[in-house]
């Protein structure tokens, strides 16, 4: 693989596969770096990307992703049940049965737009009018169609109700696919993989955390909650536990001490970015739209250096893809002016 600095890369920032129109993709249709969220399409990304490419992904504890997106998306609204209360509901129930409209969604069918007439066809009825809960938790429907359990199943192209068998060879596919799966909770040991095998420097991978809601915040999950959360997400436990240990064979392969060494590098080097750039933490409210987040529940940056570098590591998510769209969007019209000279002038 050709080893370049992670400043000189391209940058295509696209929720989900298939949707990339023409005009945003450069001569030749490949892109050097396809991030941001994406539900995994093999053949459609496969499409964009080149061949040298290395596949890289992340994964999380499954209770927190699952408690983490009920909170984000606010599914406790849809669901009128608290993510502390999704522990009345039996995962599964013996005897098939009846949907009702009635009891768990107990503002009223037409509060809950996700469970129309398609989902209702997709649960085995023709009902188009009334309100369809499933009793028993395994089987309530997606949010939106994309948020559920075994999230990260779902977000790698699975479904979310493989066999056993099936979630077997799901597993090892990834695995294949993947030249590295980072873990949230052993982030900066993955960081310190990620640049090996980007073959970057330490400067490449200094981040700060970005979305993570401030203490204090986050509920607190009762062991009965946290019990059911891991049993609904049962699929996604087993690939995190997969590439958790696959995670800790790699810090082996790589050697401990060494490991611990350029993890203190990086910690040191992200703390002398934060001094040098004069970045502010921001609790709640921030008033500096351009670094301000969705919301005042998660942790902000801000500051006042004129230093490139300095603001991309301080903006907020937003507005950090909107510069990188931007910038993509300049690219593409300078390399469509150069290439449509170059043209003329045969």
């Amino acid at each position: 693989m050709l080893c370049r600095s992670a400043s000189s890369v391209q940058l295509l920032a696209l929720p989900q596969a298939g949707m990339i129109p023409e005009e945003l993709l450069p001569p030749g249709g490949k892109v050097d770096l396809f991030a941001v969220h994406s539900r995994l399409n093999v053949e459609e990304h496969r499409r964009v990307v080149h061949r040298d490419a290395r596949w890289v992904t992340i994964v999380r504890e499954p209770t927190s992703v699952f408690e983490s997106l009920y909170s984000f998306y606010g599914i406790a609204r849809w669901y009128s049940l608290d993510v502390t209360e999704l522990k009345k509901v039996p995962l599964e129930v013996r005897e098939p049965a009846p949907f009702l409209c009635v009891g768990l969604f107990s503002r009223g069918c037409d509060s809950f737009p996700l469970l129309g007439k398609r989902s209702a066809t997709r649960f085995g009825s023709d009902v188009s009018n009334v309100c369809l809960t499933p009793q028993k938790l395994k089987a309530f429907p997606r949010f939106g169609d994309i948020f559920g359990k075994n999230q990260m199943l779902f977000d790698l192209g699975f479904p979310d109700d493989l066999s056993e068998a099936r979630l077997r060879q799901a597993i090892q596919e990834t695995d294949r696919l993947f030249d590295l799966v980072m873990v949230a909770e052993r982030m900066d040991e993955s960081l310190v993989l990620l640049r090996h095998l980007l073959c970057w420097s330490l400067h490449d991978v200094v981040v700060f955390a970005k979305n993570a809601r401030r203490e204090g915040v986050r509920p607190a999950l009762d062991a009965h909650t946290r019990r059911t959360l891991r049993e609904l997400n049962g699929a996604d436990g087993r690939l995190y536990e997969h590439f958790l240990a696959k995670h800790q064979r790699a810090v082996l392969d790589f050697g401990v001490r060494r490991m611990a060494r350029e993890v203190a590098a990086l910690r040191s080097l992200r703390e002398r970015y934060f001094e040098a750039c004069g970045v502010l933490r921001v609790e709640g409210h921030n008033p500096f739209p351009k670094f301000r987040e969705y919301s005042g529940l998660v942790g902000a940056y801000a500051t006042d250096s004129d230093d490139e570098q300095c603001q991309r590591l301080s903006f907020s998510e937003i507005a950090l893809l909107d510069e990188a769209r931007d910038r993509q969007v300049a690219f593409l019209e300078k390399a469509r002016l150069s290439q449509q000279k170059s043209g003329s002038d045969v």
